[in-house]
């Protein structure tokens, strides 16, 4: 899947976020016991940041050339390709349920 597909999935994935936010925030708050203006946070980081990810994705996944860092690789051409990884575990504090995943998960 292509940089302009993984947008459009981030985008929909933003737009499911935004159409459930008051059940999703009603979670964080009764299993975390946070205010609702700090629960309000966790869908303004996620906005921001599937936002961003979702704008630049094609930047930041593209195929880029890199000098050699030294004298014996002078002659080599090198590429950095980036490709997605099939399966990531990640654990994150219980405080911020949703905000701190987003600081993660999109660029991955």
């Amino acid at each position: 899947m292509g940089p302009d597909a993984r947008a459009r999935h981030m985008r929909n994935w933003l737009d499911w976020i935004l159409d459930n936010e008051d059940r999703i925030l009603g979670i964080v708050q009764s299993e975390s016991g946070k205010s609702s203006g700090d629960t309000k946070i966790e869908t303004m980081v996620a906005v921001e940041v599937i936002n961003y990810y979702s704008k630049n994705a094609a930047e930041f996944l593209a195929d880029r050339s890199v000098k050699p860092h030294n004298i014996a690789g002078a002659t080599k051409r090198l590429k950095v390709f980036h490709r997605p990884y099939q399966l990531v575990g990640q654990i994150f504090p219980w405080n911020y349920p949703l905000g701190m995943p987003m600081m993660d998960v999109p660029p991955r």
